[in-house]
């Protein structure tokens, strides 16, 4: 397992990298829930070996495919999206 932060601030992203991993969904939750990481967080895999789809499908893959589960702060996307909400005045 590696760890690296990228961006800053209020944007910074923890990214957690495996060369192998059963489901990087089921990583995420389970170390969410546990409090050992906190979003912003993405959790990559070089291979995963048992990983979730859609409709609960099967989603297995090696080398060449991506692999990729992330978790994101509500609260941060509330406020960029209220920062950024565009200023309309009446038409006189």
């Amino acid at each position: 397992m590696q760890k690296h932060t990228v961006l800053e601030g209020e944007l910074e992203l923890e990214i957690i990298y495996f060369d192998t991993l059963d489901s990087t969904q089921k990583y995420l939750i389970d170390a969410i829930s546990r409090g050992s990481i906190e979003p912003p967080v993405a959790v990559l895999a070089k291979n995963q070996t048992n990983g979730i789809g859609s409709r609960d499908n099967s989603w297995e893959g090696g080398c060449g495919n991506l692999f990729i589960s992330f978790a994101l702060n509500i609260n941060l996307f509330q406020k960029i999206y209220q920062s950024h909400q565009p200023q309309y005045t009446s038409p006189i």
